[in-house]
């Protein structure tokens, strides 16, 4: 039954992130382009990758990480820049937000451990460095880098907004950086 559960998720999960992408490139990029013809072209890139050999795929993997990394890092750099001393200021003086999303939120949390399992079919990644100890030292550093953009999206954007919209991330992004904000935010997406 485990094994059921955990593979129909996946299929679920990783479904809805192609579609999402789809998407996403529909509405920053190319709005002429089908958003399920992008999500097939990124099914069938994905599906090409796995006849490569591992070590390519990782470093794949790791670049596809780190863009996304990188542009977060870079609004919120931005972000704090153009707040400057005010960032905690204006996060402490905004309005009681709704919490009528955090039930679904934190039926969503389990994804922050999606693919720590991947942990067990390596012990180590070379001598002396446990898998499973950076794979939990990285699950910490995303979890900050999404707090530090939390409380950067609530100093330039007001709560009420945020969650009057499906993309708080772009509406926050376009109001630190304008159109370029709006498109480094559809690469991270």
């Amino acid at each position: 039954v485990r094994l059921v559960l955990k593979s129909a998720a996946l299929v679920l999960l990783s479904a809805g992130a192609l579609v999402s992408s789809g998407f996403a490139f529909n509405e920053i990029f190319v709005y002429w382009f089908p958003n399920f013809g992008f999500a097939f072209l990124l099914l069938a890139l994905l599906f090409g990758l796995q006849f490569l050999d591992q070590g390519t795929i990782m470093r794949i993997q790791t670049v596809m990480c780190l863009v996304p990394a990188a542009g977060l890092v870079l609004l919120i750099f931005l972000g704090m820049v153009k707040s400057g001393p005010d960032l905690f200021l204006a996060v402490r003086e905004s309005p009681p937000m709704d919490v009528g999303r955090l039930p679904g939120a934190l039926i969503l949390s389990f994804l922050v451990f999606t693919g720590i399992d991947l942990g067990q079919e390596r012990s180590s990644v070379g001598p002396g460095r446990p898998l499973a100890g950076i794979l939990v030292t990285a699950v910490f550093i995303i979890l900050g880098l999404f707090l530090f953009w939390g409380l950067t999206m609530l100093a330039h954007v007001s709560p009420d907004r945020l969650s009057q919209t499906f993309v708080p991330h772009l509406a926050a992004a376009r109001q630190i950086w304008g159109d370029p904000g709006r498109m480094i935010m559809g690469g991270v997406i």
